[in-house]
């Protein structure tokens, strides 16, 4: 999208995930050319960013806590964990140590919309979503 930009080209027909950087690349950082983001394993949507909000949606995730670790460049074994519906403020908890959910119920609730249209336009293998988003003319449309 920023290449796009600059050069003046419409954007593909399919959805790709991106934004244009325009304004960055020409120097203005008061630009804010994202503020949700969608947090995507392969096709499963498991966490939403709002600003400085992430709100974690229930899946299975791996982990190498408890494991032999990798040699020579190839990973070690993992093994699969549950993770629940967690929420954290990025500007005070970086590494997200501190599920605030319980707090901030309305935050929870907007970042569960955003996660919903995340999956209405791009799917979502967790919930059994297709995706229905398109881009056309620099907008998202529905197909058909």
């Amino acid at each position: 999208p920023t290449i796009a930009a600059i050069a003046g080209a419409p954007l593909p027909r399919n959805r790709i995930d991106g934004v244009s950087l325009r304004e960055l690349v020409e120097g203005r950082s008061s630009a804010r050319p994202r503020r949700s983001l969608y947090y995507y394993y392969g096709r499963q949507l498991c966490a939403v960013r709002r600003d400085n909000w992430k709100l974690v949606l229930p899946h299975t995730s791996r982990t190498y806590v408890g494991q032999e670790r990798g040699r020579d460049g190839f990973p070690g074994p993992t093994t699969d964990v549950k993770v629940g519906l967690a929420l954290y403020d990025l500007d005070t908890d970086v590494g997200e140590t501190r599920d605030t959910a319980a707090d901030h119920p309305n935050i929870v609730r907007d970042l569960q919309a955003l996660a919903e249209t995340a999956r209405e336009d791009l799917g979502d293998t967790l919930t059994d979503r297709k995706g229905t988003g398109v881009r056309e003319a620099g907008r998202i449309a529905p197909k058909g």
